[in-house]
């Protein structure tokens, strides 16, 4: 399969896959309020952020392993996401019984978390063995589900059913693919390794652990830190309406980011094992891709709040506000996103992990002052100011540890 299918397939599952909540969302939108969105915001949030600890990268470190520690190397994956899930279990459980949050929220928690990082295993060992068609089925099964769950929710006029539509739709909706997928995750679990070669593959790949975890989260609470701090700021209705500016504009970018990097990263991890340059795998289409982007985000720019009451209705109109602050940031992001892989490839992982430490840093202390101010439309333009001026300042980074990679190559006799 060449690169231009492999990048068909996986986008067509992708863009069908964002086109079916978007086609949705203007039903959606009137069937739920902004607060409820905002609630939801904050699960998605919470559930992202402690799935990427679950299985410490090891999901991830199959991809580019050695062919003998890949098929070992998932079952340590799979090993560490039912440790880690004991962990949330034992911290929500804490939670209720403090009466710091409902029951019903704890076990919306522990099944998201659980549940989502079960699907990242899923398709990273889809990855690996370049079953993209397998890969484009959980992609659009997962919104497809998540969709039909909120409509049905509202079908019960029970206002518990009612306030958790969205939230219960989400887990749900992330454990149904789990089973569409549960023989492949039972024939990661089936074969018997010894406790010894199981530590020797933690050690071994302990970078993935020790620091793409920590930087991976770090990158999620950096993208989720609004949800966080409006919550915390009792903005809950606007972090709803910035919630759907992000799924309207982010998500679509951000879908074809994790596209481009599944494909590159499996790419540039073959040519690294061959002592091969990296950079004319992705130079070409990088340059091409960022100059198909300007004239998109400028239209964006000009369009963003009329597009938004047309589509969700005038009670969204400040959603369409934030959509229009927040693509400076989006821009830099959805370039960023296909170089994601080049830590990983070329093992930057400690260097990527304090950059990660900065930026989510400069990021919340920006917001947080802002917010200090009671004014939230111009902390929210400052944040994404101040993040694309950072993600750009990480690009070039990426782009110049790539070229002494390269460099390197070449003077070698």
């Amino acid at each position: 399969m060449s690169i231009k299918t492999k990048l068909a397939t996986l986008l067509s599952g992708n863009i069908l896959g964002q086109a079916i909540p978007l086609a949705a969302l203007p039903l959606l939108a009137r069937l739920y309020t902004p607060t409820q969105f905002g609630e939801f915001a904050l699960l998605v949030a919470i559930c992202s952020l402690l799935s990427l600890a679950s299985a410490a990268r090891y999901d991830v470190a199959v991809i580019s392993a050695a062919k003998e520690d890949k098929q070992p190397l998932a079952k340590l994956a799979l090993f560490t996401i039912f440790t880690t899930s004991s962990v949330v279990f034992l911290v929500v459980a804490a939670l209720y019984f403090l009466n710091l949050i409902n029951l019903i929220n704890a076990l919306l928690i522990f099944l998201g978390v659980v549940g989502v990082a079960l699907f990242n295993l899923s398709n990273n060992l889809h990855n690996d063995k370049e079953h993209y068609r397998a890969i484009t089925l959980n992609m659009t099964a997962r919104p497809l589900s998540w969709v039909i769950i909120c409509v049905l929710g509202t079908l019960d006029f029970n206002a518990l059913s009612q306030s958790y539509g969205l939230q219960a739709a989400f887990v749900g909706s992330y454990w149904l693919v789990v089973l569409l997928n549960s023989q492949q995750l039972i024939a990661v679990f089936k074969p018997n390794y010894s406790g010894v070669r199981l530590r020797q593959l933690a050690i071994s790949y302990r970078h993935f652990a020790l620091f793409n975890t920590p930087h991976a989260m770090l990158s999620s609470a950096n993208l989720n830190t609004p949800s966080f701090l409006l919550s915390g700021f009792g903005h809950v209705a606007i972090l709803g309406a910035y919630s759907q500016a992000n799924k309207i504009l982010v998500t679509p970018w951000q879908l074809i980011g994790n596209a481009l990097f599944k494909i590159y990263y499996k790419l540039a991890a073959d040519k690294h094992t061959q002592s091969a340059p990296i950079l004319p795998v992705f130079k070409r289409f990088l340059s091409l891709y960022t100059v198909v982007l300007i004239p998109i985000f400028l239209t964006g720019f000009a369009i963003s709040e009329t597009f938004f009451v047309l589509l969700l209705g005038e009670d969204w109109r400040i959603a369409g506000q934030i959509g229009a602050l927040l693509l400076p940031w989006i821009f830099a992001r959805a370039i960023g996103g296909m170089l994601a892989f080049i830590p990983l490839v070329l093992n930057l992982q400690r260097p990527a992990l304090y950059f990660e430490i900065a930026y989510a840093s400069c990021m919340a202390l920006t917001l947080f002052m802002g917010l200090q101010t009671g004014n939230v439309l111009a902390s929210l333009m400052w944040f994404a100011w101040v993040g694309a001026g950072i993600v750009m300042l990480q690009i070039l980074w990426l782009l110049s540890k790539v070229k002494q990679h390269d460099n390197a190559l070449l003077q070698m006799p």
